[in-house]
């Protein structure tokens, strides 16, 4: 019996996870205004189907993770312009990292909101969609700056894309703040260590049987 609950606590130990952690993201160039793509310090590239709206130092890609979302937040949220059809947003990892969650504040004013499908890729070119941020009457809340929607997605992402639709302000795509959830902590374990593993268990099992 106790050889059982030690191979038990072994592969337990082996795949546990720890808690979710918010990614942090710092600007290293672009995102401005008139501009569609930009750059973090990390490698990750943010990209628009539409340019950055113009309006002072207001809806810059940046303030998609400034961690802000306020009353009439025009200077903490992301407002692109009206330009081409599309109305897209994405976000592309280095590499694939693991995702918990994603995080969608999608009301900057009660008349500046959208809706949006949002889809992910392992591999950078074929898509599942995950959800919908719908934001229903939450414009008419008293703290309609506070409303998210979070969509699970556990699984390796390598690019996130946003779709928007029902856009109330002048065809202009927005997100007041985007919030992705990782686990640090998170790893396949290594062939090494999974060898070792396998070797532990077949001699633990080996010994059960005498």
């Amino acid at each position: 019996m106790k050889y059982k609950f030690l191979i038990l606590l072994l592969l337990l130990m082996t795949f546990c996870q720890a808690a979710e952690v918010l990614m942090t993201f710092e600007r290293q160039s672009g995102g401005l205004t008139g501009q569609y793509s930009m750059l973090t310090t990390d490698g990750t590239l943010w990209e628009s189907s539409n340019p950055v709206y113009s309006n002072s130092n207001y809806y810059y890609m940046q303030y998609l993770f400034d961690r802000q979302h306020v009353e009439a937040g025009w200077g903490t949220g992301w407002l692109a312009s009206n330009v081409n059809t599309e109305k897209s947003l994405t976000v592309t990892f280095t590499e694939a990292k693991y995702i918990t969650k994603i995080r969608s504040y999608n009301i900057m004013h009660p008349g500046y909101y959208n809706d949006a499908h949002l889809s992910t890729s392992s591999n950078g070119t074929n898509f599942t969609q995950r959800g919908d941020i719908i934001t229903g009457t939450h414009y008419n809340d008293v703290n309609y700056y506070n409303y998210y929607v979070d969509i699970v997605i556990n699984d390796f992402v390598k690019k996130i894309r946003y779709d928007f639709f029902n856009i109330t302000y002048n065809g202009c795509a927005l997100l007041t703040e985007m919030e992705i959830y990782t686990d640090a902590n998170y790893a396949i374990p290594e062939p090494a260590y999974l060898l070792f593993l396998g070797i532990l268990i077949f001699g633990i099992a080996r010994k059960m049987r005498r």
